[in-house]
């Protein structure tokens, strides 16, 4: 993604510690930013995991992903 960082809210797992972050594509502006076929993008998520005790926030591990047509 040439270097550009994007960030969405903090994520909270649900009961069975499962964490959903939609992406919508359209909601960046640039073509830099946007989902595109052949593009590869990096994605890491920082979540609340409740059901876990602490109020800490937490990293997932991190998932490179190909866009493909």
């Amino acid at each position: 993604m040439n270097g550009v960082t994007q960030r969405l809210p903090a994520g909270v797992t649900d009961s069975s510690g499962t964490l959903t972050t939609p992406v919508n594509n359209q909601v960046f502006g640039s073509p830099a930013t946007q989902i595109l076929a052949g593009s590869t993008w990096d994605f890491q998520a920082i979540y609340r995991d409740p059901a876990a005790g602490a109020g800490i926030f937490n990293l997932t591990g991190g998932l490179e992903i190909l866009f493909t047509p």
